[in-house]
């Protein structure tokens, strides 16, 4: 590979022949490759090969203005994918999001909202449907504000929204399926797992 960069020419094992190349190198790492290199971790000669000109890319948390728009992407790519219709995120919602550190920056954030929009049985994305881990004391403060929805596991804002959504049909489990986004069957399995009360038949 040094040699490849340095006299941009191949020699394939076994072969005489050497081939001149005209490529780009793109390297991409959330390493911070100088404290690599003095800790003998990075070659130097590559690291130096490489490093012609660096882009920094800072993660969301570096970021905040951009969460807004990230989510909202987000939400109408997935609310299509989910043939839901959400017309966007309360005000605590968004407060969660933009207080959020996202250590798995913008993968982590399109996660979070795929899953807000499954569980979502209202018209907007509210903070029980977002159950992130909230590392930071103030983080912390921001899931007990929002209903504590840090403290909260999938199961438990899943069996919430199944249960809000029977009690907003009237336990009409056919329309509860459809605005869960799920099939009546995967339906009725959930209700007997988590113990809710099916209520009318449909």
């Amino acid at each position: 590979l040094l040699r490849v960069i340095q006299q941009r020419e191949i020699q394939r094992l076994g072969s005489d022949s050497v081939h001149q190349v005209d490529v780009r190198i793109i390297a991409a790492t959330n390493k911070d490759l100088t404290q690599e290199v003095e800790a003998g971790r990075f070659r130097e000669d590559l690291y130096h090969r490489l490093n012609v000109m660096e882009l920094r890319v800072p993660g969301l948390k570096e970021r905040q203005e951009d969460i807004p728009l990230l989510a909202e992407h987000f939400l109408h790519k997935l609310t299509a994918r989910n043939r839901k219709t959400l017309h966007g995120f309360t005000p605590q919602a968004m407060d969660l999001l933009l207080k959020y550190d996202w250590p798995g920056n913008v993968r982590e954030l399109e996660n979070a909202i795929e899953r807000a929009v499954i569980l979502a049985a209202g018209e907007y994305i509210t903070p029980r449907e977002l159950p992130l881990k909230l590392d930071s004391e103030g983080q912390d403060k921001a899931g007990a504000e929002a209903g504590g929805v840090g403290e909260r596991n999938l199961e438990e804002v899943e069996k919430e929204a199944i249960a809000a959504t029977l009690a907003k049909t009237g336990g009409n489990k056919s329309e509860t399926a459809r605005i869960l986004g799920i099939t009546r069957a995967t339906l009725h399995k959930k209700v007997r797992k988590y113990g809710l009360e099916p209520g009318r038949d449909a």
